[in-house]
């Protein structure tokens, strides 16, 4: 066996030597490299970003005096509706034209409901919420109020079979009244569509009693001054869609900086380390408001075609943006998809609510017109001088800020608004589409003695021939 030479020992030796210094340097470097990212993984986490957080609006809520506060009736009269025994067959209250001797005894149960719906109405203030709303506060039993409006129409109807008129008028004008404060300041998107709801059912009964014009001018002038009064607590587009935005800012506060969410999504994502989230939470309220930045302008003059080329630029970035590799930090990515999720739908809801004030312009516009004929036995040729003995304001078309248009088509009152296309036509196409498309050259179109089709019931729209 052969024996290396003391040389090659020695040069053996230099190559592991050398070997092990190369290994020992990609070692460090390797080291170095992980607790460089391990640091600033603990920073992320544990550490707080620098600088003043971005804060939600939480604006003071001012309690108003029980004894003045409509919901004091208006709970006790959507309790009422509980129990299986609901609406005893009585089909939509449009519909209503007898009633059974069931569905009176059904109706004769509840009276005390439209007790405390005739008191509620007549009271100031309707405050159910007491501090500002999150994704998370409690909410009225929203279903049984949608019930009382209905099983209070059902009633109305009956009152109007049964030849009773002024409590039939009083009741009606009541649940227009106690929907209208479903929509509530400083809360949100539910609230409101829940009033809208309420009020499109109200507004049926009310095109309909103006058109039969079985009243007096009396009567027609208090309901004038109720139905303005109430409309006056309706919100424009842009207050619910930003009362929709602060809620969410501050349910994001509560869980992201404060952890305190009561939700078990919102639980999980307390659970996050604090600095993560507060860095989460920093990059979503950035980005969620440069898409309400996006959507204001549309909001706030009712421009539906501006709105509708907004929402679908914003659903057009959701879906691009949601690829980790435009969002390399993390945080902006989690941020993104939180802003996807809560992204509020604004385009449907700001024509419902343009609707609204559209069917609640044109009962003023009408009604004034009827107590006009009332007093001078014909109807005016203008509208103002009608409104202005009523005691009204001009009622404006938001989409163009002029006056409602109003003019005598054999004799009888037409009133019109834009319509969605944001344009005046004069009002001589009447609009007739019930998903509230944009549709050009048409207006919405009021004529006294006929109900607008898209307050009908959905399976009578094609066939509402007034």
């Amino acid at each position: 066996m052969s024996r290396k030479s003391g040389g090659d020992q020695l040069g053996e030796l230099q190559v592991k030597i050398l070997s092990f210094q190369k290994l020992s340097k990609a070692s460090l470097r390797n080291w170095i490299i992980l607790g460089l990212a391990v640091t600033f993984l603990a920073y992320v986490i544990l550490i707080p970003p620098l600088g003043p957080l971005p804060r939600a609006e939480w604006p003071e809520i001012k309690q108003v005096p029980e004894n003045r506060n409509a919901w004091r009736e208006y709970e006790p009269a959507a309790a009422e509706m509980k129990g299986k025994d609901w609406a005893m067959g009585l089909g939509t209250p449009e519909d209503l034209s007898k009633l059974n001797a069931e569905q009176k005894a059904f109706l004769d149960r509840h009276g005390k409901a439209f007790t405390h719906v005739l008191a509620g109405s007549r009271l100031p203030y309707a405050q159910f919420y007491k501090a500002p709303l999150t994704m998370t506060t409690k909410t009225p039993d929203y279903p049984l109020v949608l019930r009382l409006t209905m099983t209070s129409l059902c009633q109305v109807r009956r009152l109007e079979i049964e030849n009773r008129p002024k409590e039939a008028a009083q009741l009606l004008l009541s649940v227009y009244r106690m929907a209208s404060d479903m929509a509530e300041p400083n809360t949100g998107l539910l609230p409101v569509m829940i009033s809208l709801r309420g009020r499109q059912k109200a507004a049926f009964f009310l095109f309909r009693w103006f058109g039969e014009g079985k009243t007096d001018r009396a009567m027609v002038r208090d309901a004038l001054t109720r139905i303005a009064e109430a409309n006056g607590r309706m919100p424009t587009a842009d207050e619910v869609i930003s009362w929709e935005w602060r809620a969410v800012e501050r349910e994001l506060e509560n869980t992201l900086v404060r952890g305190s969410s009561t939700e078990k999504t919102g639980q999980d994502l307390a659970r996050i380390p604090y600095g993560f989230r507060l860095r989460i939470y920093r990059s979503f309220m950035r980005q969620y408001g440069a898409v309400q930045a996006a959507m204001q302008p549309g909001l706030r003059s009712w421009d539906f075609k501006a709105l509708e080329e907004t929402s679908r630029k914003t659903t057009e970035d959701v879906q691009k943006s949601s690829n980790w590799m435009k969002h390399p930090l993390p945080w902006d990515l989690v941020a993104w998809i939180l802003t996807a999720i809560v992204v509020p739908t604004v385009d449907k809801p700001a024509r419902t609510l343009y609707l609204d004030k559209a069917n609640s312009s044109a009962l003023l516009a009408l009604g004034a017109a009827l107590a006009y004929r009332k007093t001078h036995g014909k109807f005016p040729e203008a509208l103002a001088p009608a409104l202005k003995e009523a005691g009204l304001a001009t009622p404006p078309d938001p989409c163009t800020g002029k006056p409602v248009g109003y003019r005598l088509e054999k004799g009888k009152p037409v009133v019109w608004l834009a319509g969605f296309d944001g344009k005046d036509d004069g009002g001589k196409t009447p609009y007739e589409n019930s998903d509230f498309r944009i549709s050009q050259g048409t207006d919405l179109v009021y004529r006294l003695g006929e109900i607008p089709p898209w307050l009908f019931p959905p399976a009578r729209v094609k066939g509402a021939g007034h």
